[in-house]
């Protein structure tokens, strides 16, 4: 169903949401968010060239920026980017010409290739008000300097860290994640939280515990993202990835500006997401075409910069 038609980068943007089935057993999952971006000479859709591709949600904005670029050198071409939970996609990717995951899942593909290492992230709006998030400390607990906006723990041992004592008050559902059964960013905030020393469990999405964890436990980061930001729901942080919150933090919000949010990184080899990409066995002469123009990118180490743009390592 076409939801609204909006532009992006000089090109015209089709937003469309399809209904995914998912593979999983009692996992009833969020419908992909689909955006269409068409090349500067299809003013009538549709293109004769077309492809499908499904992109993990924290990549989902990345994705738009560089197929806009592919299609400013090409003609009569249309491109879909899907994004939702890398399990999700997987149990439906026969959907999709290009696969790109938040983990090692494109492996099982033919020439799959790592795209980014994601940086999972614990964030929150900015707020200066009282009761309000304004620095780390609001966060996390442990900092020699907990007045800070952004910090980032290097290290995979996390025990001399914990969530802030304020977001873990009994029933607040204040920390949202995602279900680590079909995200794996869901999975790098439980092991996150685990190595702080907490007893979580996230089996039953319906009911995570401990009970200062939001419920239910959402789809993808992009509805964690809303599940915090949105400023509707009793969550004042949650863990995502920190390319979601890129253009809301530094260098893009330079000091002694305020940024848009607070965040913690854990770049310990542990957390980071190592994220892959492949065509799928769907593949067509579009996503081939599309790819080389990746893999060019990535020969050339432009491909580095852009991912540094947009918080990936």
């Amino acid at each position: 169903m076409l939801k609204k038609l909006t532009m992006f980068a000089g090109l015209v943007v089709l937003a469309v949401a399809l209904a995914t089935v998912s593979g999983f057993a009692q996992v009833v999952a969020t419908p992909d968010v689909c955006s269409t971006l068409l090349s500067a000479d299809v003013t009538n859709p549709p293109a004769t060239n077309t492809a499908t591709i499904g992109v993990a949600s924290n990549f989902y904005y990345p994705a738009l920026k560089f197929v806009s670029d592919y299609l400013s050198t090409v003609d009569d071409t249309a491109i879909t980017v899907c994004h939702n939970a890398t399990a999700t996609l997987l149990a439906n990717i026969g959907n999709y010409n290009m696969f790109f995951a938040a983990d090692d899942s494109a492996t099982t593909f033919d020439g799959w290739f790592d795209y980014a290492h994601g940086i999972p992230v614990l964030f929150a709006p900015y707020n200066a008000a009282a009761g309000g998030i304004a620095n780390v400390g609001g966060l996390i607990s442990g900092w020699a300097t907990p007045t800070d906006t952004a910090a980032t723990i290097e290290s995979s041992v996390l025990s001399g860290y914990d969530i802030a004592a304020s977001l873990k008050i009994s029933a607040s559902r204040d920390v949202a994640v995602a279900f680590p059964t079909l995200a794996p960013y869901g999975e790098a905030a439980e092991d996150i939280l685990t190595a702080m020393g907490n007893a979580v469990n996230f089996n039953v999405q319906a009911s995570p515990t401990p009970d200062w964890i939001y419920a239910p436990l959402s789809d993808n980061i992009a509805q964690t993202f809303n599940i915090v930001a949105g400023g509707t729901t009793t969550a004042k942080a949650g863990f995502i990835s920190k390319a979601q919150i890129c253009a809301g933090i530094a260098p893009n919000i330079p000091s002694p500006n305020t940024p848009d949010y607070v965040y913690v990184a854990f770049t310990g080899e542990d957390y980071l997401r190592e994220q892959t990409a492949a065509l799928t066995p769907t593949s067509n002469a579009t996503s081939a075409s599309l790819n080389v123009f990746i893999q060019k990118k990535i020969n050339n180490g432009s491909w580095g910069t852009f991912l540094a743009d947009n918080c990936y390592q």
